[in-house]
């Protein structure tokens, strides 16, 4: 997911899609208890990006956000969490760019950039240090990505280069 989030006074993350109303999120947007019910239907292997202000909310086991702290840990099958800043924290976005910079970076590593030069495999883990260190060094400090693997799962393969 690429767009907006915003928390609520109830401390509910709402995913903010092009065209949404954050005055009124409970008619055009959607809640990350929702997704989690969503996503709690995939059997499998899942990866979630999401680049969105205050994204880092939906992987927050101490944020009270509804029941999402209770679907999170149960969701089916392998499930992991990138989410472009903290749960307190606005992403950053360029104009110039033309997308948020967590996405900038994310499309920067699928193309190759994460990988070590003897390494032909992109797995989570390398991703997760990359995204870590870009971001960081980017923004100095100001924007984190949050990584969540709530059922403690090995890391997955996400690309082979040739």
């Amino acid at each position: 997911f690429a767009g907006h989030g915003m928390v609520n006074e109830e401390n509910l993350f709402f995913f903010v899609p092009y065209g949404g109303n954050s005055e009124k999120p409970e008619i055009t947007c959607f809640t990350s208890d929702a997704f989690i019910r969503w996503l709690n239907r995939i059997d499998g292997k899942k990866l979630v990006f999401t680049d969105a202000c205050y994204s880092g909310a939906i992987g927050q086991d101490d944020l009270n956000a509804g029941a999402l702290s209770s679907h999170i840990g149960g969701a089916k099958g392998t499930v992991i969490f990138f989410d472009s800043s903290s749960e307190g924290k606005p992403s950053i976005e360029y104009d110039s760019i033309g997308n948020g910079l967590f996405t900038s970076v994310l499309l920067n590593a699928l193309k190759g950039d994460a990988l070590d030069p003897y390494e032909k495999e992109l797995d989570t883990a390398a991703l997760q240090h990359y995204l870590t260190r870009e971001m960081k060094h980017m923004t100095d400090g100001y924007q984190v990505p949050i990584v969540r693997n709530p059922n403690g799962s090995e890391p997955i393969s996400i690309l082979t280069y040739e």
